[in-house]
């Protein structure tokens, strides 16, 4: 995200679409679809991990957002965990080779 520069709801949203272009990728689709409780020690510590990671840095850009004054006043961890699970939501639908390449559905929902 920090690489992204800019300001930090710059650095959110290029941290957001990198979460929902990794959504839409087959890995990311079946992970969002059967959930982590499938995968196999020691990957699945590995990957809550970086889930981790993710909801760490959008909980701390939201924070800086606030602190900038760039976004409203409001609590980073459900501001994260609303991010994450409407970004996330998009594996369950989305259908390679439907209406939408995964850039206009990235374009369309963070713009």
């Amino acid at each position: 995200s920090r690489a992204a520069g800019g300001n930090a709801v710059d650095q959110l949203r290029a941290c957001m679409r990198v979460y929902a272009d990794i959504v839409m990728q087959p890995f990311g689709m079946c992970l969002i679809r059967v959930g982590d409780e499938e995968v196999p020690e020691p990957s699945r510590t590995e990957l809550r991990r970086m889930k981790s990671e993710i909801d760490q840095a959008f909980r701390r850009l939201v924070a800086q957002g606030v602190e900038e004054g760039a976004l409203e006043p409001c609590d980073p961890k459900m501001t994260a965990f609303v991010i994450a699970g409407a970004l996330s939501w998009i594996g369950r639908w989305y259908q390679p080779g439907g209406g939408c390449t995964p850039e206009q559905i990235i374009e369309q929902s963070i713009g």
